[in-house]
């Protein structure tokens, strides 16, 4: 991504990348800088928000709760500010539902946004420590087989992110009782 970034410092997907990247790989400060730079250059873009939101909630949660309502707040009508309302539970998971039932009936769109909402549910769910929904709802994502959006590649590595977390509990918890 830096050597893409070199050569065309507007490309804007590989900007977005590089921090998701570096926010897989626990560079959560860096990855913070980059999204936040990512953000402001397109702050109508709810997609931005989201993962401004998730990066931001490793370094301060309150903080991260507080700033994407702020920038729900002059939200548009584009259809990711839906993913930012239940986040922020401004909707309800059903409210989400029938807002993607409701805005198509293309089955390719369907799948494609089902594959968002599943994805960023479960990513709600995994913050909060509710590894059993998060599971499901990233097995879903993964379900629709939208392999060339974002989530159902992430929904992969959350999987395993939570497996290592629920590993690393069970040993500390093992240690523990010794």
């Amino acid at each position: 991504f830096d050597s893409t970034l070199e050569l065309d410092p507007s490309n804007s997907y590989a900007e977005r990348n590089r921090a998701i990247a570096l926010y897989y790989g626990d560079r959560i400060d860096l990855a913070f800088e980059d999204m936040t730079k990512h953000y402001q250059d397109d702050p109508s873009d709810p997609f931005r928000a989201l993962w401004l939101y998730i990066i931001q909630y490793e370094l301060d949660p309150i903080e991260a709760q507080q700033a994407l309502l702020a920038r729900y707040e002059s939200k548009d009508e584009s259809w990711g500010w839906v993913l930012v309302a239940f986040t922020l539970d401004k909707i309800t998971e059903e409210q989400a539902f029938k807002a993607v039932l409701t805005s198509t009936r293309d089955n390719t769109l369907l799948a494609q946004r089902l594959t968002e909402v599943y994805f960023y549910l479960g990513k709600r769910y995994q913050l909060v420590g509710d590894y059993a929904n998060a599971v499901s709802l990233y097995k879903l994502a993964l379900s629709f087989n939208v392999f060339e959006y974002v989530e159902h590649r992430y929904s992969f590595l959350e999987l395993g992110r939570i497996f290592e977390e629920v590993k690393a509990q069970r040993l500390a918890e093992t240690n523990a009782k010794k």
